[in-house]
């Protein structure tokens, strides 16, 4: 009968053992916590970087599907700064430049859109090609 108390004291836990458990389990929390954190950053950082390109590339379709070819070439030269909204948030500057590609003769045209998605920083840049051939 003293054997079976002895080992009745031994098939629990020990304070010590609760104890690690608990700073183990607290460690990985704050590490998920951490890993929660950064996906909510990433995945709001490529909601701006969406709409950025979708920004840049309606500015893009704009000028080459409705702008004469002659309004484009007498942009050569020059560069656009206007600030437009991302996801209802205002303040993002897109710049539209204009240059002479000359690419053999063809009086091809290099229009560039450029648009920043985070404010410290972070920007799209799209490119195409305009010849008077083109729509």
């Amino acid at each position: 009968m003293l054997n079976r108390q002895k080992n009745a004291f031994r098939d629990g836990m020990t304070f010590v053992e609760i104890l690690i458990s608990v700073v183990i389990l607290g460690i990985l929390a704050i590490a998920g916590g951490a890993l929660v954190e950064r996906g909510q950053i990433d995945v709001g950082t490529q909601k701006y970087k969406r709409a950025a390109i979708e920004a840049a590339s309606g500015q893009l379709e704009k000028v080459v599907h409705e702008w004469a070819y002659s309004n484009v070439l007498n942009a050569v030269g020059t560069s656009s700064n206007t600030f437009i909204s991302l996801n209802n948030i205002s303040g993002f500057k897109m710049i539209t430049s204009f240059e002479n590609a000359n690419n053999n003769g063809d009086n091809c045209i290099k229009i560039s859109v450029s648009v920043e998605y985070r404010k410290n920083g972070g920007t799209v840049d799209l490119v195409t090609y305009r010849s008077p051939g083109g729509t």
